[in-house]
């Protein structure tokens, strides 16, 4: 669709496990992938283990980390966040309300002014 005009998306907001150890090449795949990419959402909300009751959201099941409050799993994904800039990429941030604090820490330490 997009090669022949026919596509109606302006942009792009992309998945990447920004903790992953191989997040730069991963951001520079999704890019090569289409020049509409202009951010980056990975799902953070995690209040423990998904229940279905607390605030986790369900699409963290998968991998079960507070990537803004467990220090090792923060500073890894903290790594990759830090990548966003130079691209160009925005990131999609949602998370639970007790990791406000934890994200607005994150990002002060990342502003782009």
């Amino acid at each position: 669709l997009a090669s022949r005009g026919a596509c109606k998306v302006a942009a792009i907001v992309a998945n990447c496990d920004l903790s992953a150890p191989d997040a730069a090449a991963a951001l520079d795949k999704i890019q090569a992938a289409s020049a509409r990419v202009r951010g980056i959402r990975y799902i953070l909300d995690y209040d423990g283990p998904f229940d279905g009751e607390c605030p986790t959201h369900v699409a963290c099941k998968a991998h079960a980390t507070d990537y803004l409050r467990d220090a090792s799993a923060a500073a890894a994904f903290e790594r990759g966040f830090a990548l966003l800039a130079a691209r160009g990429l925005s990131f999609d941030l949602q998370l639970c309300p007790a990791q406000m604090e934890a994200a607005a820490a994150m990002i002060s330490r990342h502003l782009c002014v």
